[in-house]
């Protein structure tokens, strides 16, 4: 099909034919499309208005609706209004109607050609368009453009990487170093403590029970076997409550039994009394607790029971 036969083809489109003095037809012609093509009906619609104005005024404003669709197979007849007839200005209203249906409703002035203020913004100088780049050109150019971005993004995230990397490396060395120092200090400090405690509570052990030169002598040694503050501590009780248990053993051996007085029981008392007594003495059970405590005790301050 050459171009003169598709001119054609399209020219028959907008032949209108008259029914009445405002009324015209147009025949469907399928040519291959189902729907009807909405510019189609729009200058078919210009072209029935322009046909019942007798003198030259031309469109200058057209609003139109779509309604309906319209079929191709089918014919279209177009109604024409006639509004308003002026000296300068005319108005029709068409309607496009199709098996009783408006599909297609619009509203054209026409205006007389007259003198007025015209205006027009100068032509800026622009490229041509044969000399612009197609769109695959240009899309192109960005998808390399982000492309070298991106690469870019990637040396600076890395560089940045290897900076952290290596300001972390430095970090954790000084941490390491800190951790070093504080060890140590803290380990002097538990030394000083250690030694402050060994001789306060050998100055104590030496005020508080008349010691002789062996007795002295396993105080030392047991204050040195103890490795923190608790220990000796622990050491200290334990020798102060044996050096005060063997005190007690000496006085009683040197001092004279005394003598035992006959006390008459008395009926009444001796029942409330026995059993006051016997409420206040602590269970065998709690006496063996307190045994095997003095016990460890002085196994941990190496003195033999």
């Amino acid at each position: 099909m050459n171009k003169k036969s598709v001119l054609k083809k399209s020219l028959e489109l907008c032949e209108l034919e008259k029914i009445d003095r405002a009324i015209f037809s147009w025949n469907g012609k399928n040519v291959g499309y189902k729907r009807i093509f909405g510019g189609q009906v729009m200058a078919q619609t210009l072209i029935a208005a322009y046909k019942t104005i007798d003198v030259e005024h031309f469109a200058h404003s057209y609003h139109s609706y779509f309604l309906r669709p319209g079929d191709m197979d089918k014919s279209i007849t177009f109604t024409v209004d006639r509004i308003r007839d002026g000296k300068s200005f005319t108005t029709r209203s068409v309607k496009a109607i199709q098996e009783g249906e408006v599909i297609f409703n619009c509203s054209i002035s026409f205006q007389k050609r007259e003198k007025g203020l015209e205006h027009q913004i100068e032509m800026p100088d622009v490229p041509e368009p044969e000399s612009l780049k197609s769109e695959q050109e240009i899309r192109e150019e960005i998808l390399k453009e982000l492309e070298e971005e991106e690469s870019i993004e990637e040396d600076e995230a890395s560089t940045e990487l290897a900076e952290l990397k290596i300001a972390n490396e430095k970090l954790q060395k000084e941490n390491d170093e800190y951790r070093k120092v504080y060890k140590f200090l803290r380990g002097k400090l538990n030394e000083v403590n250690l030694l402050n405690a060994k001789l306060l509570y050998t100055n104590k052990l030496f005020k508080a029970h008349a010691l002789n030169e062996d007795q002295k002598l396993k105080v030392v040694e047991s204050f040195d076997l103890t490795k923190n503050v608790r220990e000796a501590k622990l050491v200290y009780a334990t020798l102060g409550e044996s050096f005060s248990t063997q005190a007690k053993t000496e006085v009683k051996e040197e001092a004279p039994a005394p003598k035992k007085e006959k006390v008459e029981k008395n009926p009444l008392t001796e029942g409330i009394a026995s059993k006051a007594i016997k409420s206040t003495k602590p269970s065998k059970k709690i006496l063996s607790e307190g045994n095997d405590l003095a016990d460890r005790f002085k196994k941990l301050a190496g003195i033999q029971s």
